[in-house]
């Protein structure tokens, strides 16, 4: 464990700042996924809707 006081280096900034861009692209990429996923079950409940409707009608 390096002190609190130990001088900052710039490849411990660099590494975190990797860290965190990774973080936020895998954050983006699951959002995204996420909202796919929801799209696609709208999809499939609205299909399903409109099969009911046709078998009724």
């Amino acid at each position: 464990m390096a002190s609190p006081m130990a001088p900052i280096r710039n490849p411990d900034i660099l590494v975190i700042m990797i860290v965190m861009e990774l973080e936020v692209k895998m954050t983006i990429v699951m959002m995204m996924n996420l909202t796919a996923m929801l799209a696609a079950t709208r999809m499939v409940i609205l299909v399903a809707i409109i099969l009911e409707v046709m078998e009724v009608v």
